[in-house]
């Protein structure tokens, strides 16, 4: 765990990200959160789960709104609004979850296994959300995944270990490349062995 060093946002320099009541303003404005459960409220309607963050920040009810309209458009929900978000697929409350993430137009996604309760086919479209997001929008997502049909979507792969990076991939800007991605795995977990091997001798 980091125990010195800065952040950097947007880059600009923030001091105060581990100190309430800043730290919470910090990631209210520039990070949105996705998760693999979708966490919606189910007694909500998508517009109502979507609309929750610009309610909370007490912002006006024509820009919520607008925002609102804006966002369901822009994830595929534009004619959800008002349907209880308990009717929906799996893919679609993703989309929702999605949608809430972006009401504030944050400029960092952060994406916790995102697609591991949908099947492939959905999996993919929700991918090629992310991609038309990064086009419209200009977030950058961060993903976590175990799947390297969804890693293949990625611009920058890290593997990761037990806490600690020990492989990366970068892709050139070939969608689906699976293959090159397992390689690139194989040949870090090789590395990382042989790394290991050598400090235990």
């Amino acid at each position: 765990m980091a125990d010195k060093g800065e952040i950097y946002l947007n880059g600009k320099l923030e001091k105060n990200y581990g100190v309430e009541p800043d730290a919470t303003k910090i990631r209210c404005r520039n990070i949105g959160f996705i998760f693999q459960d979708f966490k919606l409220i189910q007694d909500f309607t998508v517009e109502e789960n979507v609309s929750l963050p610009l309610v909370l920040a007490g912002r006006k009810s024509k820009e919520i709104n607008k925002r609102t309209e804006e966002i369901l458009g822009i994830t595929g929900l534009g004619d959800k609004g008002k349907n209880p978000v308990t009717g929906l697929s799996g893919g679609q409350r993703q989309r929702v979850a999605i949608a809430r993430a972006l009401i504030n137009n944050p400029k960092i996604l952060l994406a916790d296994e995102p697609t591991g309760n949908l099947d492939c086919n959905t999996a993919y479209e929700i991918m090629q959300v992310f991609l038309d997001l990064k086009e419209k929008e200009g977030q950058s997502t961060i993903l976590v995944t175990h799947d390297p049909a969804i890693a293949s979507y990625a611009d920058r792969i890290l593997f990761l270990q037990d806490g600690s990076i020990y492989g990366e991939y970068v892709k050139n800007g070939i969608k689906g490349n699976v293959d090159g991605i397992l390689t690139a795995f194989r040949e870090s977990q090789k590395a990382a062995s042989t790394k290991e091997g050598k400090e235990n001798v």
